[in-house]
């Protein structure tokens, strides 16, 4: 199960050609759940628990992007930074809006992390 640490609420979404475009940061952790923020610069940070690399990789982050945002595989691509962790994901026939309005819905119906003892 997927966790988020926090939403901000001045993030920004992009106009993309043909949809809207986000900035992702994808790590794999074979060992480590998989978290999902949203940075306060509007990066989607994906912790992915998995093994996978490279292509693979990026079936799943696509995979998982489908299911969380509810929308089909089909309609989103990797446009920049295939093989780095940083790359331009875009949501093919999505308004920025609605890939905004989408993701505010799947990160807030995900858990938060457990806090740090003080």
């Amino acid at each position: 199960m997927a966790r988020v640490s926090h939403v901000p609420a001045d993030a920004r979404f992009h106009s993309g050609r043909g949809g809207a475009s986000l900035f992702v940061h994808v790590t794999a952790h074979p060992s480590h759940p998989t978290q999902v923020s949203l940075s306060d610069t509007g990066v989607l940070h994906i912790h992915l628990q998995t093994t996978r690399q490279g292509a693979s990789l990026e079936r799943r982050l696509k995979a998982f992007l489908a299911h969380g945002l509810s929308w089909p595989v089909e309609r989103i691509a990797v446009a920049a930074g295939e093989g780095r962790p940083r790359k331009i994901v875009v949501m093919y026939d999505l308004t920025p809006a609605e890939l905004e309005r989408r993701l505010r819905k799947w990160l807030q119906g995900l858990p938060r992390p457990p806090r740090g003892r003080g």
